[in-house]
């Protein structure tokens, strides 16, 4: 048996250029986010610098910047 992660680990959500602004990323990260508070484990993700919009989504949903990386910001949002 494995042992248990940390945290759960937010990667690689993409939504269609045509499909963005209508909700449907903010509902697939609040139900990692609500997997997450049942487990009483915080969601970590890597998000790009230039990503602000991105960036701005995350803040909205309770994340904060917790390390600086060279091209990236390590975002986490406790549960």
């Amino acid at each position: 048996m494995l042992p248990a992660a940390p945290a759960f680990l937010l990667a690689n959500i993409r939504v269609l250029a045509e499909w963005q602004g209508q909700g449907i990323g903010s509902c697939v990260i609040r139900s990692v986010i609500d997997l997450a508070i049942k487990a009483g484990k915080p969601v970590t993700l890597k998000v790009l610098k230039v990503n602000t919009r991105a960036q701005e989504l995350y803040r909205r949903l309770g994340f904060d910047i917790d390390r600086e990386i060279e091209h990236h910001f390590r975002m986490r949002r406790s549960p």
